[in-house]
Formats: structure tokens, C-alpha cells, sequence
């Protein structure tokens, strides 16, 4: 299509209009053909556009004359869409949680399995007295030289004493402690008048030792434990022998022990010669109570390692092997005994005060026998300080 050339179309794009045709009678493209006059092209003014109103700002009101103001670049800008991070975090978090839950019950349901199966395995003895019970916990440890039949200690010995007496005070607050009684300490022993506390425990086993040490100490026993010569060969075995020291060297007949000075790794046996010797130690029964708690310390530091938390099987072996070789009273049970355990292996930190009570006399002659005698002046205070957990080491008489 020509255009005059003072005619410039205001839009080229545009498609013709038929609302002429309708009225005319014209066809679209007749009236889309007409030819403007010069003329009338240049004469006419261009149309002027109608101005837009402005939108009023507060769309709510929409007949309110406002002022209007251009709509900050921020109004029209796009809403971020949503992060799926915090979303993924939170299944993250929420899995690891069910972990860690799925975890602790486990090891829960393992470490109830472990004391169940001990307590299975655990030598009971009707021994506690009904006696009222005093502060604190008390538990009477208790060495028996008591010989198995085939066992490995072998010697004439006939009867069953006691070898070694410890008593362990778990106070309600204070100080927790690890006291040694010498086993040729003199006391009263009820029906048989004074002698070496040992002999209680041959004369009425378990129930007379324990009425003898409340009677000594004014404490209540709460929970008994018993191990005999050929159960801590056994014990010690099983967690692959021990770390001893001992500053001397050592050729004892009687114990059988053998010591070069210094520190070794000892196994059952060579372990309970450490723990008996006597004859050849410058503190006689003293030393060798102070060498008994070492072996207690260590046995149970022994236990108490990486290699046995890791290992379930080694923890099911060693409970086994501890619990059939242990003899308590009928109320204490594998629960008890870690709790022993637990506050044991403080020694190993400074934390429990170890030593044994005031003693007058380390050779006191008593029936043409050789007796240790306890101050019985000190004795009553001791006690009680024991009891509270306010025992000082200045209390202590012996070695620590």
C-alpha cells in the first residue's frame, strides 16, 4: 500500500478496522485502501492522548484523592522462593538424634544384660547382721586363705582364715576411704574373748567376722565381699596379669615370692605371693597390707581400660570370670560391686584416703603369740571420722 509522502502511519503493525464496513456497507479492505488528502494530513492536528490518572497508593480506598508517588523498586521485586536447607538440616538433625537414641539403648540394654548375667554368676552367703544401720556405705573386702581342692596353692595349711581385711567407707559427703586392719590385730571376738581377728572368721566364718568388725568399728557392714587365694590367681589371669612395684628385692620361702626392685607385670600367682609375703618385709603386716591394696588397685585399673569398653566380648568374659570367683552376701549384686569398683579405682588419683588404724604395738606378745596392737585410745575418734569422711591422713597408723 503507497502513502503520500507527507503521511507517516502512527502504527504500520496495526490490522485494519471493519467497524466502517459495518455501517457503509464498505468491505475492510476498500476502507483499509482510502488515500488521505495531502491536505487534510497536514492540517489536522495530531491526536492528543488522554493523560492516565495515577493509581492511588492506598488501593483499599479507591475513590481517596492522594498524592501520587512512584511505588519503590522494592514493592515490585520478586519474593525469594523458600530454602529447602533449613528443611534438610532439620531431617538431619532429627536422624542423627534417632541415632544416638538407637545407640544409648543398645549399650542400656547391654550393660543390663552384663549385670544380670554377673548376678547369675555371683556365690551368695547369708552374712549381714541386722544391727542398725550407720552413715555411709561400709563394705567389708576380705582375703580368705581358703585352699580349693586341686587348686593351685599348695602347702600344709588346714583350716580357713582370713588373709587380708579391708574395710571401704563410701561416706554420704567427705572424704571416701580404704583402711587396712591388720589380720593379727588383737580384738575381741564374741564367745572366745581376745585374739587375732583373723581367727573370727575360722571359728564362725562369714557371720562372726562381721560382728566382730561392727563391734571394732561401730559401723554398720552393708555389703560383704569375699575372694580366696585361688580366685585371685583367677581374677588377675583373666585380665592378663597386672603392673606391681615394690622397692626391694625379694627371696621370701614361705610366700614363695621372687622380687627384683622395680615395677613388673606379674600374673596370678606371682600376684598373690606379692600379697602375702610377710616374713621379709621391715613392716611385716603393715607392708603387706599396703601391698594389697596395690594388687586390688591394679586388678581393678586392669579392668577398667579402652580395651575392655570396646570389647564386648572381652566384658562378658571378664564379668564371668570375676563374678564366679567372688563370694557376697545375699543383697549385694553386680550393681553393688561396680560401685566398689568405681571408688576403688580413685586410689589411682588421690582420691581415697588408704592406710590402716592407730597401732600402739606392731609386735605386741599376747599368749606367747605375735599381735598387733591398736591404740584404743585413738580408735574411737578414728572411727568416726572414718564414718563421716573426715579422716585426715595424720590419723592414719600406718603406711599409706
Amino acid at each position: 500500500m503507497t502513502y503520500p509522502p507527507s503521511f507517516t502511519p502512527q502504527n504500520p503493525q496495526r490490522r485494519p478496522s471493519n467497524r466502517g464496513a459495518q455501517h457503509t456497507g464498505s468491505s475492510a479492505t476498500e476502507d483499509s485502501t482510502r488515500v488521505i488528502p495531502s491536505h487534510q494530513a497536514t492540517s489536522s492536528p495530531a491526536p492528543q492522548r488522554r493523560p492516565i490518572a495515577p493509581p492511588p497508593e492506598d488501593f483499599s480506598s479507591p475513590y481517596t484523592e492522594q498524592p501520587y508517588s512512584t511505588p519503590s523498586h522494592e514493592h515490585y521485586q520478586r519474593e525469594p522462593l523458600t530454602s529447602s536447607t533449613p528443611q534438610k538440616k532439620k531431617k538431619k538433625k532429627r536422624h542423627f538424634l534417632r541415632i544416638i537414641l538407637i545407640l544409648f539403648l543398645i549399650i542400656a540394654g547391654w550393660i543390663a544384660y552384663l549385670i544380670y548375667y554377673g548376678n547369675s554368676q555371683l556365690a551368695h552367703v547369708d552374712a549381714i547382721s541386722q544391727k542398725p544401720d550407720t552413715p555411709g556405705t561400709t563394705y567389708l573386702i576380705v582375703g580368705s586363705d581358703k585352699r580349693e581342692e586341686g587348686g593351685e596353692v599348695k602347702d600344709n595349711f588346714t583350716g580357713q582364715r582370713t588373709d587380708s581385711i579391708i574395710l571401704l567407707q563410701v561416706p554420704d559427703k567427705g572424704t571416701t576411704s580404704l583402711i587396712s586392719i591388720p589380720r593379727d590385730s588383737l580384738v575381741d571376738i564374741k564367745g572366745h574373748g581376745k585374739s587375732k581377728i583373723n581367727a573370727a572368721y575360722s571359728w564362725g566364718g562369714q557371720t562372726l567376722l562381721i560382728d566382730t568388725i561392727e563391734t571394732l568399728t561401730s559401723m554398720h557392714v552393708d555389703h560383704y565381699l569375699e575372694v580366696s587365694m585361688e580366685s585371685l590367681v583367677n581374677v588377675i589371669n583373666a585380665v592378663d596379669g597386672v603392673e606391681l612395684c615394690y622397692d626391694s628385692d625379694v627371696d621370701d620361702h614361705d610366700s614363695k615370692m621372687k622380687w627384683t626392685a622395680g615395677c613388673h607385670t606379674v600374673d596370678g600367682a606371682q600376684a598373690l605371693a606379692f600379697s602375702r609375703m610377710r616374713k621379709s618385709d621391715p613392716q611385716g603386716d603393715i607392708g603387706r597390707a599396703a601391698r594389697q591394696r596395690q594388687v586390688i588397685a591394679a586388678t581393678i585399673s586392669k579392668v577398667a581400660t579402652w580395651k575392655t569398653a570396646v570389647n564386648p566380648v572381652r566384658q562378658r568374659e571378664l564379668v564371668g570370670s570375676l563374678a564366679s570367683n567372688i563370694t557376697t552376701d545375699n543383697d549385694t549384686t553386680m550393681g553393688d560391686l561396680l560401685t566398689l569398683a568405681w571408688n576403688v579405682k580413685a586410689m589411682n588419683n588421690g582420691g581415697v584416703l588408704t592406710g590402716t588404724p592407730p597401732i600402739s604395738n606392731v609386735n605386741y606378745r599376747y599368749k606367747r603369740q605375735s599381735c598387733v596392737l591398736l591404740n584404743e585410745d585413738k580408735l574411737p575418734d578414728f572411727w568416726a571420722k572414718m564414718r563421716d569422711g573426715n579422716l585426715e591422713k595424720s590419723d592414719l597408723g600406718g603406711v599409706s
